[in-house]
């Protein structure tokens, strides 16, 4: 420091003694300076592991700094923000943001002797923004997926209205002859089926983001749960010819779960595969139960349950997001649902104290 201007001589003591983040001051004959906060970030425990260090990060953003270099020793300030580094703390390197300010530094003359290199931590601000943009897109991406789901929802509904009304028009022009009474009330009665699902999938939506779905397990032998979802999914299946295997632990267990629920998890599940197969495909339903070690050398069983079937698949970018709010799949069916059956598939099963997770190839790979 004694080969330096008195002025910043007297700069250099203070800092050295001082909490400021980071210094370097350099000059032609006058030496370079580092305060400890510079060492410490480069993971330099000595000068000579802080100049291997200090060449290695110089070369990563010489491009960014050279220029404000070159401005330092023709006498102009200058800085560059939020410019990333690889540092290196407690022995581990990772990724931090540095906002560095250049100055020139003068002699008594008035000429240029070196320059003097301020560097702040950003990192901090860096994430929080990058946080905020993140948070912002997925604003965005809720706000688009709710718009596209009320305009299917309308579509859904309206659907099943339509038949109905002219069934009702039937009967006010045929009269109340017992054919076309038969004939309309059996359409009729589909479709309001339809409708009822629907509501009673959007009221489930609401009960479980308001928490108003109180479990009550049970133990239920599995073979019901499942015959009772393939039952309620059953007139799609016939009616696209698919071919339906199911293949179940021996001898047969039970589950404690809630019966209706889980049937509800099951019946959703069987329903998309339903809805994405096409006619003459299969799916196949299979459960196995494995016994793991629990506390205290007691035995815990866990049952394992796929549904797998032979549709459209699922291209790897949709995968992450399959089990999401509103969410739908891309084209295939000529029922395209609202987004809701595989959500409320997951909720419950974590519900239940399990997972549930999505696998496939990709398009045309079920």
């Amino acid at each position: 420091p004694e080969r330096w201007p008195p002025a910043l001589r007297t700069i250099v003591d203070l800092l050295l003694q001082s909490q400021f983040p980071m210094f370097v001051a350099w000059g032609p004959g006058l030496g370079f300076l580092y305060n400890d906060s510079y060492a410490e970030i480069l993971g330099a425990k000595h000068p000579a592991a802080l100049g291997g260090r200090f060449a290695d990060i110089w070369s990563e953003i010489w491009s960014d700094i050279s220029p404000l270099i070159d401005a330092a020793m023709n006498g102009q300030a200058s800085y560059r923000e939020n410019l990333p580094l690889v540092v290196n703390r407690k022995g581990f390197d990772e990724e931090a943001w540095f906002t560095f300010s250049y100055s020139p530094v003068r002699d008594e003359t008035g000429s240029v002797a070196g320059m003097f290199c301020a560097v702040y931590e950003t990192t901090e601000t860096v994430m929080a923004e990058s946080r905020l943009r993140a948070s912002e897109e997925r604003l965005l991406e809720a706000d688009r997926r709710k718009d596209e789901f009320l305009a299917m929802l309308a579509h859904e509904l309206r659907n099943p209205l339509a038949p109905i009304r002219t069934g009702l028009e039937l009967i006010r022009v045929k009269g109340n002859s017992p054919e076309t009474v038969d004939r309309v009330r059996s359409m009729m009665d589909r479709q309001v089926g339809h409708m009822v699902r629907l509501v009673d999938d959007l009221l489930d939506v609401s009960r479980i983001t308001s928490g108003k779905i109180h479990l009550q397990p049970e133990p239920t032998p599995l073979h019901r749960l499942v015959n009772s979802a393939v039952e309620a999914n059953r007139a799609a299946i016939t009616t696209k010819g698919i071919r339906l295997t199911v293949s179940l632990p021996e001898p047969p267990c039970a589950v404690d779960v809630d019966p209706t629920r889980f049937v509800q998890v099951i019946s959703n599940l069987l329903n998309n595969a339903t809805k994405f197969t096409g006619p003459g495909g299969s799916i196949a339903i299979t459960a196995l139960v494995t016994a793991t070690a629990g506390a205290g050398g007691s035995v815990a069983q866990e049952l394992a349950l796929s549904v797998a079937d032979t549709g459209i698949g699922i291209p790897p970018e949709l995968q992450p997001r399959i089990f999401d709010w509103f969410t739908q799949g891309v084209g295939g069916s000529s029922e395209p649902g609202l987004g809701i059956g595989l959500a409320l598939a997951r909720r419950l099963v974590e519900m239940h104290g399990g997972q549930i997770e999505v696998r496939s190839q990709g398009p045309g790979h079920g």
